[in-house]
């Protein structure tokens, strides 16, 4: 499957607030919306992977969307269920 927007990894590093989120790039920290308000306490674990995208509609004052968390060693997360639906049900391979 193609997803319609690249697919970026990240550290997380913490919730700011219900709708943002801080992470670690690799090259710099930046703030990602988070589209599900629920706690997410297993998965907005400090240091774990995460996967976003950048946002759809830009300029947009949060550069990316929160898409996928990694918890559990290795165990996939949607937390975006609209965008990511359909990349699980064909499979996430990386």
């Amino acid at each position: 499957m193609i997803f319609s927007r690249p697919l970026e990894q990240a550290i997380f590093l913490k919730r700011k607030s219900a709708n943002i989120i801080e992470a670690d790039t690799g090259v710099v920290k930046i703030d990602i919306l988070c589209p599900n308000n629920s706690t997410l306490q297993n998965c907005a674990v400090l240091g774990s992977r995460i996967w976003y995208s950048p946002a759809e509609l830009l300029p947009f004052y949060i550069p990316a969307t929160w898409q996928i968390a990694e918890i559990d060693y290795g165990n996939l997360v949607i937390v975006n269920n609209y965008l990511c639906q359909d990349l699980f049900r064909e499979g996430f391979n990386n």
